[in-house]
């Protein structure tokens, strides 16, 4: 009797180290194929992000353009910011708005190689296994850029919840350089 009795609880015993075996074989699974994907899921939410803002900047460069038909044109847009970082810098020799993605792994171009996409240059440079995306509009040879006012320096913005609500206005010629002066305002 105490025989069936081992051989019963040894049976028991042995069922409970099965479980354990399959759930860690099974946990050990999951975790590699949650390693093996986890770069590649990455990768993919960084293109969304990246198309995104191409369609935003592409918008603010419609904006600009709308503006630039008559003096005291104003246009609003509203300009969400998930990731990265947007520059725009002011002046007659430095009207630039870029954007700037850092440690992505999706790759959008050659690393090294300046791409244009429309009115927008893409450039993707490689940083160890990761990469850093710019994408950039370059005013500097048709109007002069200020910011908020200043017609030097930038202003950069970083991501928040909620969109920047960036106002863009032909202020006329620019007394200094005879380009159309286009005002930003952030709010």
């Amino acid at each position: 009797m105490a025989s069936k009795q081992q051989s019963a609880n040894a049976k028991h015993a042995q069922v409970w180290i099965e479980t354990v075996l399959y759930t860690l074989i099974g946990l050990a699974v999951i975790g590699l194929l949650l390693a093996v994907t986890r770069p590649r899921i990455s990768a993919t939410q960084d293109e969304f992000i990246v198309q995104q803002t191409m369609q935003a900047l592409s918008e603010l460069d419609s904006k600009i353009n709308e503006v630039k038909q008559a003096v005291g044109n104003v246009r609003i847009v509203d300009f969400q910011l998930q990731r990265g970082e947007l520059e725009i810098s002011a002046g007659a020799e430095n009207s630039i708005i870029e954007w700037r993605l850092f440690g992505t792994s999706y790759m959008l171009s050659e690393p090294g190689q300046s791409v244009d996409i429309g009115k927008i240059s893409a450039l993707t440079e490689q940083q160890g296994n990761k990469y850093n995306i710019k994408l950039l509009l370059n005013y500097t040879d048709t109007i002069e850029l200020n910011v908020d006012g200043k017609n030097s320096g930038s202003k950069t913005l970083y991501p928040a919840k909620v969109p920047y609500a960036i106002s863009i206005e032909n202020s006329g010629p620019s007394g200094s350089s005879g380009k159309l002066l286009i005002n930003i305002s952030i709010k």
